[in-house]
């Protein structure tokens, strides 16, 4: 186009060049008569009425009044030079005027071929456009043909091989499955007869803990002397853990340890006999009992059984530590067994963190997911687009074989984005809840951190408390024979208020005894101190006697021979 345009103006510029070399040729007078035309001697003929035309000017009329003749004009005279100059200044003015119609027909034409051109690029544009998103389209259908062959032959290659071990793992399964039953079956089976040969006395929680109650009430001093309440959360440990294994902690939500046998049997122990229902064993019996025998079965229970990641499991062990930390005060951090349950809850939950969560920092499905509905959405973005040019343009779509392919293909691809979609709203949803059970976990570790500080404030008591148990067995034995003496006595009464005189005087005997104890503890530590000495001192004196001895023995003997030889002597004389 501008080569054209190029060429145009060339061509005007060689017009133009040449028209002004032709006027340059004449030299002009006001009649318009060329000088050669004029006479020799230079005049004019007057009633000359010829018009003249000249070359240079195209389709330009002579006035006529140029050449009428008339009085008034006079013979006048003009050098070559002054036409000249009026002549180019005509024609400057000639060529302007041209030269600004020309450009005014110039951009006219430009504007025109512009419209042109755009016609022609946006038809070439759209064939080229169509054509090329027929053929993207056919590529992209057998990509897809081929990319679902393989995935379906994969999926089917994935499944026979399943099926082949699945088959081959059946019946071992089924042997497994069928042992698991047996044993289970076996265990219930053996926890109903643990004490079906036993005696109500010993198999009933009950009868037990009225024959511990009416020691302390027939000898509380030798109880509290043999520290049997302390022994007691262990004598009835078996018969709780027989209930517990029972119950389904982990599976029933309305579990409550108030709803069970052995709760109500501790709770009752002492209503028949005439003990205090305030005394402080009476009323420490339970906490102790949760503390060392319920607490231990959490812990094993947490450790085996509890999953972490189960919702309902989660939640109705928290109910049970809850209610026990709630209402019980001896559950505290200085407890050894809530030490060791809140470790075991801790460890579980690191475990199931680190083993069966994955927390994603930046969720690599979802931004998987995006990408490929950007990618999805790239590839048929071409062809809307020229669907949607074609449809301003009021054009109609040529029969296309595949239109009904690709309506099928491009459903299959938006169901696909929506599947994706609410895939990585699932991971979203995952990750959250993953998030939340990492921050009740961190709440159950500060729980229990501060139930381990509890614990160690109270450790130095339990291990002096054991330091005592030793002491008291002698005491016990001698509580067990006082307790027969009274169960024979017919006068329980009497015997009662004997006893309570005794143990009053057994408990001033024993202060004083403790009193006496301290002292004579000190005394003898003195004393030993003392024999110390007088052992070495006597260790030196035995030694000293020896030495004594022998000289005497030896002074003994010579005095016989001395006597023996003076009576000699004394013979001969």
């Amino acid at each position: 186009m501008k080569r054209l345009e190029e060429q145009i103006r060339d061509v005007q510029k060689v017009e133009i060049k040449e028209e002004i070399d032709e006027e340059l040729e004449f030299t002009v007078i006001p009649t318009g008569l060329p000088v050669k035309e004029q006479g020799h001697d230079g005049y004019i003929p007057l009633d000359d009425d010829q018009k003249i035309r000249q070359k240079g000017i195209r389709n330009r009329l002579i006035r006529e009044d140029e050449n009428d003749d008339s009085d008034e004009d006079t013979e006048k005279f003009y050098s070559s030079r002054a036409d000249a100059l009026e002549e180019d200044t005509k024609r400057r003015e000639q060529q302007t005027r041209f030269l600004e119609q020309e450009e005014a027909e110039r951009k006219d034409s430009d504007e025109e071929m512009e419209r042109w051109e755009q016609q022609q690029i946006l038809k070439a544009v759209g064939a080229a456009t169509i054509g090329q998103v027929k053929h993207e389209y056919e590529l992209t259908t057998q990509f897809f043909q081929r990319s679902t062959i393989a995935e379906n032959k994969e999926s089917l290659r994935k499944l026979e091989f399943g099926d082949g071990d699945k088959q081959s793992t059946a019946k071992e399964l089924s042997e497994k499955y069928k042992m698991y039953q047996d044993m289970k079956l076996y265990v219930r089976s053996l926890l109903d007869f643990v004490f079906v040969d036993a005696l109500d006395e010993y198999s009933n929680i009950s009868k037990v803990l009225d024959r511990i109650i009416d020691w302390l009430v027939v000898d509380g001093k030798s109880f509290q002397d043999a520290y049997v309440h302390l022994c007691i959360p262990k004598l009835l440990s078996p018969y709780i853990r027989l209930q517990l294994c029972q119950a389904e902690i982990l599976k029933d939500p309305n579990f409550r340890l108030d709803d069970q046998a052995w709760y109500t049997d501790i709770l009752t122990a002492g209503a028949s006999s005439e003990i205090d229902p305030q005394h402080p064993v009476v009323v420490g019996l339970l906490p102790a009992i949760v503390e060392k025998v319920v607490v231990p079965y959490l812990t094993e229970l947490v450790a085996d059984e509890w999953d972490p990641l189960s919702f309902q499991q989660t939640q109705n062990l928290t109910t049970c530590l809850n209610t026990i930390i709630r209402e019980y005060p001896t559950i505290t951090s200085k407890s050894k067994m809530v030490n060791r349950l809140a470790n075991a809850i801790q460890k579980r939950a690191k475990d199931s963190v680190s083993e069966d969560i994955f927390i994603p920092i930046d969720p690599s499905v979802i931004i998987k997911v995006k990408a490929l509905i950007a990618e999805t959405r790239n590839e048929w973005m071409p062809y809307m687009n020229v669907q949607n040019m074609r449809s301003l343009l009021g054009e109609e779509d040529e029969p296309n074989i595949y239109a009904e392919e690709a309506r099928l293909q491009m459903e299959k691809t938006m169901n696909k984005n929506s599947e994706l979609k609410i895939k990585a709203e699932e991971a979203r949803l995952m990750a959250e809840e993953s998030v939340r059970l990492e921050a009740d976990v961190q709440d159950l570790n500060e729980i229990f951190t501060q139930l381990q500080t509890i614990v160690h404030q109270q450790h130095d008591m339990v291990d002096s408390i054991e330091e005592h148990v030793e002491q008291a067995r002698s005491q016990v034995e001698r509580g067990n024979q006082q307790l027969k003496q009274a169960v024979k006595h017919k006068n329980a009464k009497k015997l009662e208020r004997e006893m309570l005189d005794q143990l009053e005087q057994q408990e001033e005997s024993v202060a004083e005894l403790d009193t006496t104890f301290s002292s004579l503890r000190q005394e003898v530590e003195a004393k030993a101190r003392k024999l110390k000495k007088i052992s070495i001192k006597l260790q030196k004196a035995r030694r000293e006697l020896q030495d004594l001895h022998i000289a005497h023995s030896d002074e003994r003997r010579e005095l016989e021979r001395d006597v023996s030889q003076m009576n000699m002597e004394l013979k001969l004389k």
